[in-house]
């Protein structure tokens, strides 16, 4: 009796476990990336936006630059362009991607791009997501 005890309760323990896992490794679709950094765009929260979303902030440290001061030049850019942003990610988040693969990505990113195309100032053109290694969906500058 004891054992069959013991060996439920292990049992119990693995699936607890691994049900913990499914639900942490949850895949983001590139839709619902494009919809939380547009809400973290309408929210001005650039620190996460840049820091979670944007695949090349590593290059930040690796120059050597200071992180705040880094922080503030992209943000106001980001700021300066504002309604285009907000334009941009808007279609983004109601866009369909094409999924492809790069031969060469950010040492942050998976290798998978997602391609939506948007209007911006009258013209088409495509406008890439990229697959961070944490199951995020970031953009490049």
């Amino acid at each position: 009796m004891r054992n069959s005890v013991k060996y439920f309760l292990i049992m119990l323990a693995i699936c607890c476990a691994f049900g913990a896992v499914a639900e942490t490794a949850k895949v983001e679709t590139p839709k619902q990336g494009a919809i939380t950094i547009l809400k973290m765009l309408k929210e001005r929260n650039y620190t996460d936006l840049f820091h979670q979303r944007y695949s090349e902030w590593y290059k930040v440290e690796l120059e050597g630059m200071d992180p705040d001061k880094a922080l503030k030049m992209l943000s106001s850019r980001w700021e300066s362009n504002y309604d285009t942003m907000i334009d941009l990610f808007e279609q983004l988040a109601d866009s369909d991607y094409t999924i492809s693969k790069t031969e060469s990505p950010q040492k942050t990113e998976t290798g998978d791009v997602a391609t939506a195309t948007v209007l911006i100032g009258g013209r088409k053109i495509p406008y890439r997501l990229y697959k961070m290694k944490s199951g995020l969906w970031g953009f490049h500058l």
